[in-house]
């Protein structure tokens, strides 16, 4: 814009010296025409200004990694005039990063119409990007003026992490040793403190089972159903932290895939859990207690607000209450993991799995005493932990 005035100052100086030196009608009337340009092409921009509105479309706040999410410019110009050049700028912040990054887009404005422009907001890893569209230029012909339409919009993108089925075994000693007040809703069990449902008795079911006093009331055996108690005996510890490189991003990621794809085969089976962290950002330890898939996706989204360093501090902080369980589940990208088969000391009544994130975990993988280490490709989670025994 800058340079373009420039010219222009050239141009006139140009048509200045033609007009001294060439004294005539056509000479004097390019210097006018030269000098009253720039007014007309003030008074076009002010008009359409007046006459333009625009709005922006919020996006979907939540999608998948590596999926788009459009945000859309809508404009009407109810002038006469259009522009050849608009030009928004917009801010991001990428998921767990401090970096902004900026992108700009342009595009026409056309007289008498409504039109749509967009932008799409694309992360190849997990969190919340920060997107912010403060201003909207409006440029004239020549790009001599610039009008600024204020937009100030604030925007909250979260990119999940792919979750899908898995198909993994559950130790046995992970569910014992812990007793439980929760109980499913859609299985029934043997647990005779609750009763999950009264039916018609059926050939083979236990007299003990039978409810006689309703029984007596609706002149047939009624039979009683025990409820199923759901266990809270696992604990899944995921270490915000990596290895201060370019894969940083890529093993955070795969450290929360992780974490989400053990629990929601957790949640698939009834099986409650906790999940531990500690958040570097804030200082704060977290424990969430894990019921079903809407526990999880809440917790997603308090540990991608989170904050991520290169030393971690979940397992430390857990370590400092140590509430009991039969199994924890340690999820880690940092390069330690070799040096955890001590964790068994810590208590021989719960067993640990370390999930640690790379392609290889030299002399480390497979079971040692009541540890056993599983190496997670950060490219193939899934395929990483299909068949694994929890």
């Amino acid at each position: 814009m800058a340079i373009i005035r420039i010219l222009y100052a050239a141009f006139v100086v140009i048509a200045g010296i033609f007009v001294i030196m060439y004294v005539d009608s056509l000479s004097l009337l390019m210097f006018i025409v030269t000098l009253a340009l720039p007014l007309f092409l003030f008074l076009l921009l002010a008009v359409a200004r007046i006459f333009t509105r625009i709005t922006v479309e919020a996006p979907d706040p939540i999608t998948v990694k590596g999926q788009s999410v459009s945000v859309k410019i809508n404009l009407k110009n109810l002038s006469f005039i259009s522009l050849p050049t608009m030009r928004a700028t917009i801010t991001y912040q990428g998921a767990f990063s401090s970096e902004d990054e900026k992108t700009e887009i342009t595009f026409p404005l056309h007289a008498l119409t409504n039109q749509t422009s967009s932008f799409d907001i694309n992360s190849e890893h997990v969190g919340v990007v920060k997107v912010t569209l403060d201003n909207i230029y409006m440029y004239d012909y020549f790009r001599l003026f610039r009008f600024k339409y204020k937009i100030n919009k604030h925007y909250e993108i979260t990119f999940l992490p792919e979750i899908l089925p898995i198909s993994m075994d559950i130790r046995q000693n992970t569910l014992l040793g812990v007793d439980s007040d929760v109980f499913s809703k859609s299985k029934k069990g043997d647990d005779p403190s609750e009763v999950f449902a009264i039916r018609d008795y059926v050939g083979g079911d236990k007299l003990n089972r039978i409810h006689w006093k309703l029984s007596s009331k609706q002149d047939t055996l009624m039979v009683k159903d025990y409820s199923l108690p759901i266990n809270n005996s696992i604990t899944i510890i995921p270490e915000l932290a990596a290895e201060d490189n370019e894969k940083l991003l890529s093993d955070i990621d795969a450290v929360i895939e992780t974490t989400f794809n053990l629990s929601n085969f957790l949640c698939e089976a009834e099986i409650v859990h906790h999940i531990c962290w500690f958040d570097p950002k804030t200082s704060r330890s977290f424990d969430e207690e894990i019921k079903n898939t809407d526990d999880m996706f809440a917790t997603m989204g308090l540990m991608l607000a989170c904050g991520l360093d290169s030393t971690g501090g979940s397992l430390e902080n857990w370590k400092k209450d140590r509430p009991i369980c039969s199994h924890v589940a340690y999820v880690t990208a940092l390069q330690n993991a070799s040096s955890l088969s001590d964790l068994g000391e810590m208590s021989f009544a719960t067993f640990y799995s370390v999930f640690k994130i790379g392609d290889e975990l030299a002399n480390a993988e497979g079971t040692a005493g009541s540890v056993q280490f599983i190496t997670v490709n950060p490219n193939k989670v899934t395929d990483s932990l299909a068949g694994i025994m929890l």
